[in-house]
């Protein structure tokens, strides 16, 4: 493991703690698949750069493409390094 991150450089120390960089992948496309009111869930479609297409369900309704500019999107999915 500590050659793993000893080729890491970004890797941060702060208060004690090890900081791992992690991956940002930016949201392209938000479409509302499903929702099941009963279970107040909702099943939305991302594309997201770098990623292949993928299905998320949340409590909650996410914002669809229409209402945000491509320039600034609201969202962005973020992966831990692992």
């Amino acid at each position: 493991m500590h050659c793993a991150l000893a080729g890491l450089a970004s890797l941060q120390f702060s208060s004690r703690k090890l900081i791992l960089p992690c991956i940002v992948h930016r949201v392209r496309v938000v479409k509302l698949k499903r929702e099941d009111l009963r279970a107040q869930s909702y099943v939305h479609g991302i594309e997201a750069v770098g990623l292949r297409p993928l299905e998320i369900v949340l409590s909650e309704k996410l914002v669809e493409n229409g209402s945000w500019t491509l320039s600034r999107p609201p969202y962005a999915l973020v992966r831990p390094w692992d």
